[in-house]
């Protein structure tokens, strides 16, 4: 005995939480997505939409919109101006089929004070 003791450590929970899941319907033109209330939003398009830039953004952290067309279909999104498009990847192409959803991925980067489009997953 060197007269140190190592305690046990007990942990009551998961480490990773689960991620919260808000759902919003497009019922107006323009989406308001705060960052810090959810990591996933659902998204149903009743209309032509643009996803405004998020508010009380938190640098590093990732935003998933899963974007889905209602039964009609043919409804076109566009972004805020603080996403940023890779340039591997162009242009987002969106689905436009009735029912079918997309998934957006986006991460926070504060110095640059841009939603950086981190995936970008079509035809679900």
């Amino acid at each position: 005995d060197n007269g140190q003791y190592i305690a046990p450590i007990y942990i009551d929970s998961p480490i990773f939480s689960s991620p919260v899941v808000l759902e919003l319907v497009s019922y107006q033109n323009t989406i308001d997505t705060n960052a810090s209330m959810a990591d996933i939003f659902d998204i149903v398009l009743s209309e032509n939409t643009t996803i405004n830039n998020p508010t009380n953004p938190i640098n590093g952290k990732t935003i998933k919109w899963r974007i889905a067309q209602d039964n009609i279909g043919n409804r076109s999104i566009s972004l805020g101006n603080k996403f940023n498009i890779p340039t591997s990847l162009g242009s987002l192409n969106w689905s436009t089929s009735a029912n079918k959803m997309d998934i957006l991925e986006a991460t926070y980067h504060a110095t640059r004070d841009k939603w950086d489009i981190t995936n970008f997953i079509t035809g679900y």
